[in-house]
């Protein structure tokens, strides 16, 4: 992280790149960070200019998880069980595992504010409606040809109504869910939109950011944009590779003091391992890893009916990982409204299965909604400063 760049900085800056024939596509004011088409005559003169501080070439990203595609997941579906088809709602084991329902007397995350970053979601009854002024990014942000932000934000948010499931925050409000689409049509991440997404959420103080995508490329220009964020005062929610490759670092998860969350199964033992149903997809490990959450689920799907991730669609990944933990964070985020967002996530971590301690696999292990939501007595100690030997 470095420290904040102001205003009248980055609007020198930026004057100076274009009267020196620098051709300036795009700023992220939030980070101080432009996208920019340079000569190349200009290289040397641009590196050591008192105000630019790194210039690298736009990365060609590589996502690590493939989206769904609406026509694939249909051919997929092909005389595969659809489930709960009568009208009534259940509670999924996913959900029940990091423990929200006995949260839910206490918080459904009713002042939460969250952003998901991804393939986007499409309209769908057992879903929140997201408005569209709250859709932005790529065309077709609300109205995706991809079913992964569905899935997670079914995991996150499905209402507690008569029809599907139940998400992790069945409360929060519609209005307060902003879905940014940094995927084209045909499923490959776009850089700039990406960029443009984190630098949306930096400007409105986007508490909680939920990143459906992960990949292997190191970039100064992401790097900029997620420490900005968490300088803000936000915390970036992320999941790990999905080839259990111990200890190799992918992004943004790879970024420090971002949640970066790993895979487990329904008996709670981490999904690093062969999974019957998930293919060759299996959970990363490492000793970067805070937590880790159900690595498939049952979540919704078009008409208020549900279906198991594994079985149906053969999608098992740590998106679906992460969206859990994100949940977790809206209820906290609704109980304890005066915490900084830090403050919450450690909180969630002390809190989870592990008790505070770590391990490669699960690090603080599977966070625990009701735990969380338990406010840390304050004790204070009062009397002798100093006793003598022998004494108590």
């Amino acid at each position: 992280m470095r420290s904040p760049v102001s205003r009248a900085s980055t609007r020198a800056a930026v004057e100076r790149l274009s009267a020196n024939g620098v051709e300036v596509l795009q700023l992220f004011g939030g980070a101080a960070l432009a996208l920019v088409r340079v000569p190349r005559a200009l290289f040397t003169a641009m590196r050591s200019d008192s105000l630019v501080d790194f210039i690298e070439p736009v990365p060609r990203l590589r996502s690590a998880t493939q989206p769904i595609a609406m026509d694939a997941a249909m051919s997929l579906r092909v005389g595969a069980p659809t489930m709960n088809s009568g009208g009534s709602q259940v509670t999924p084991w996913n959900v029940s595992l990091v423990n929200a329902p006995s949260a839910w007397y206490q918080s459904t995350g009713s002042a939460a504010r969250i952003m998901l970053l991804g393939t986007g979601v499409f309209p769908a009854s057992d879903n929140p409606a997201i408005p569209g002024g709250n859709c932005a990014g790529y065309d077709n942000a609300c109205n995706s040809n991809f079913l992964d932000g569905n899935f997670q934000l079914g995991i996150l948010a499905a209402r507690d109504n008569t029809v599907g499931v139940v998400g992790v925050a069945p409360g929060i409000p519609a209005s307060n869910i902003f879905v940014w689409r940094m995927f084209d049509q045909w499923g490959y991440p776009d850089v700039a939109l990406y960029y443009a997404g984190l630098n949306s959420a930096i400007e409105q103080s986007m508490p909680i950011v939920l990143v459906g995508f992960v990949h292997d490329s190191q970039c100064a220009g992401e790097a900029t944009l997620v420490g900005a964020l968490i300088a803000n005062g936000s915390v970036i929610v992320a999941p790990v590779g999905d080839r259990a490759i111990a200890d190799t670092l992918l992004y943004p998860a790879g970024f420090a003091d971002v949640v970066a969350v790993a895979g487990v199964r329904e008996d709670g033992s981490s999904a690093s391992g062969s999974i019957s149903g998930c293919g060759a997809n299996r959970s990363q490990v490492g000793t970067f890893v805070p937590l880790a959450g159900p690595f498939y689920a049952y979540t919704t799907r078009y008409s208020g009916t549900y279906d198991d991730t594994r079985a149906t669609y053969g999608y098992c990944s740590n998106v679906l990982a992460a969206a859990h933990m994100a949940g977790i964070l809206a209820l906290a985020r609704t109980t304890f409204p005066t915490w900084s967002m830090a403050g919450i996530v450690n909180h969630v971590y002390l809190t989870a299965s592990n008790g505070g301690s770590t391990t490669t696999s699960l690090g603080y292990g599977i966070p625990n909604g009701c735990s969380a939501l338990q406010n840390p007595l304050t004790v204070v100690v009062s009397g002798p400063s100093q006793l003598k030997s022998g004494g108590t």
